[in-house]
């Protein structure tokens, strides 16, 4: 996000795949055009995308995307269990406090 909180396209890169050298590529050429001050990239869980950005961002760091985490998580639930539980991934993510959250999975498997 820029300094008003827009999110703004700083590159596209056509790679081949979603690998370390694709994103390395991206990340050279955002770091060369004077990309600096990254504090956070939050993706999805490739390696590719967390091994380029040790290498050109090394202060920022990496989140997974949290939708990426709920759907690989609904991918494990069984279906008939998707209507109860689906709904209450979210309470992870909004939890009033850490303690709170390292609490819920218990509470969701019961």
């Amino acid at each position: 996000m820029d300094t008003a909180g827009k999110r703004r396209v700083l590159g596209v890169l056509i790679g081949s795949q979603e690998s370390q050298n694709s994103w390395s590529e991206l990340l050279r050429q955002l770091t060369d055009r004077g990309l600096r001050g990254v504090r956070l990239m939050i993706a999805d869980d490739h390696a590719g995308i967390a091994a380029a950005l040790r290498t050109h961002l090394p202060e920022a760091t990496y989140q997974r995307c949290t939708v990426h985490l709920v759907r690989n998580i609904i991918q494990k639930v069984p279906h008939r269990l998707r209507g109860r539980l689906v709904p209450r991934f979210a309470e992870l993510f909004k939890a009033s406090s850490l303690s709170r959250a390292e609490k819920l999975p218990a509470e969701l498997a019961t």
